[in-house]
Order: C-alpha cells, then sequence, then structure tokens
C-alpha cells in the first residue's frame, strides 16, 4: 500500500488511506464525515489488505511445506535406489569366480617339438641360431636326422615307434601299402629319407634297411 501511495503522490500512508476512505463514501475530501463510521471504513479496508498478505504468505507457507516434503521424499527414494545398487552390486562380485588375467606362456622347444612330434628346419621361422636350437633338442633327447637340404627334430618316443614300423613292420616298397602302417606324419619322415637316400628297401629280406647303422640309434 505504500507503494501505490507513492505512486499517487502522498507523502504519508494515512493521508491516502483518508482520501479513500472518503472517495469510498462519496464524499468531497473537505466535507466533515462521521468518524465512527470513518474508522470502519478504515479497519475493514486495513484488514482487506492484510488478509491479502495474509492470504499470500500462507500460500507460500504451503508451496513450502509441499517443496520440503517433495524433496524428503525425493532423498528417501535415492537412498532406497542406492541401497538397492549397493546389494546387487556386492551380489555380483559375489558370486562372480575371481578371474587371473590369462597369460600366453611361451613353450620351449622341447615342449613344442612333444606336441608337434617332428619340426622340420625349413618350418623353424624368424630362428637364427638354428644350429644352436637343435643342438638343445638333442640335448633334451629329441632324433636328429640330416635330411636332403634341411634337419628334422623327432620327438624321441615318437621316433622309437616310428622306427620300428619302418624296419620291422613294413614288408613292402608300394607306397599304398606303407601309408596303411603310417600316419601322415611317420609317412612324410619315410619318404624324405627314401629321397635323402638314408633307407633303401632290401627286397631278398623285404624290409627296409638303414644305409648308416647310426640312423636307428
Amino acid at each position: 500500500m505504500r507503494e501505490k501511495a507513492a505512486e499517487e503522490g502522498y507523502e504519508l500512508l494515512s493521508s491516502y488511506v483518508k482520501d479513500l476512505v472518503l472517495s469510498a463514501l462519496g464524499k468531497p475530501i473537505q466535507q466533515g464525515i462521521d468518524r465512527a463510521k470513518l474508522k470502519s471504513m478504515v479497519t475493514r479496508i486495513t484488514q482487506d489488505v492484510i488478509n491479502q498478505y495474509v492470504y499470500i504468505v500462507e500460500d507460500l507457507k504451503r508451496k513450502y511445506a509441499e517443496l520440503i516434503e517433495r524433496i524428503e521424499n525425493l532423498e528417501n527414494r535415492m537412498n532406497e535406489l542406492q541401497s538397492q545398487l549397493f546389494k546387487q552390486i556386492t551380489r555380483y562380485q559375489h558370486y562372480q569366480p575371481t578371474r587371473q588375467p590369462s597369460r600366453r606362456q611361451r613353450k620351449t622347444g622341447i615342449e613344442r617339438l612333444r606336441e608337434e612330434k617332428v619340426l622340420f628346419e625349413s618350418g623353424l621361422r624368424g630362428l637364427k641360431n638354428r644350429d644352436g636350437f637343435f643342438k638343445y633338442l638333442e640335448r633334451e633327447g629329441a632324433k636328429i636326422i640330416v635330411l636332403d637340404g634341411e634337419r628334422v627334430a623327432i620327438d624321441r618316443e615318437y621316433w622309437d615307434d616310428l622306427k620300428h614300423k619302418i624296419f620291422e613292420e613294413i614288408s613292402t616298397n608300394i607306397d599304398d601299402e606303407i601309408k596303411k602302417i603310417l600316419d601322415p606324419i611317420g609317412y612324410e619322415i619315410f619318404q624324405r629319407l627314401k629321397r635323402s637316400g638314408l633307407i633303401y628297401y632290401d627286397s631278398s629280406q623285404q624290409r627296409w634297411r638303414p644305409v648308416d647303422k647310426s640312423l636307428i640309434g
């Protein structure tokens, strides 16, 4: 109301209220009025103004209370969600096995030979010290044979079985019959031994023989 009085050019709020009351009564400002009626009018107008401000304040208090209630509800909901999420994470970690980072271990030369049974020198790409490698395999028990053009390392257990088949079981020089006795790896070694002139077929005995007895050692 003070702002309204100032806008109308009044310095005192009481003067503005007085003129407002007289205007409401429909009387000129200079004319005398009933003081009791004036008091009642002023009281009513003041009460109306106060009621307007009280309504605004109460409305603000109500909206503030609703806002506080919503914030509390949100906080409670957030706490529940955090608790549920923590339980889910804990349960997941409890049931998941601990995984160790996998490390690809390089196999040693002799381990590779035991697995593959045969290592041809031509298949050892990127190997710089081949002489040292074959000496190492020989020290570990592998059979080393010098073929025509390359060396071959053979797993000792495999070689013992293979040489028994070549020199004791095979009684023919027909390839189709030989293939029935030897596996593919053994047949490849047999062919390489024959082409390198390290074995020959004794037709009188119907047996394959080594040119040098060191071969069967």
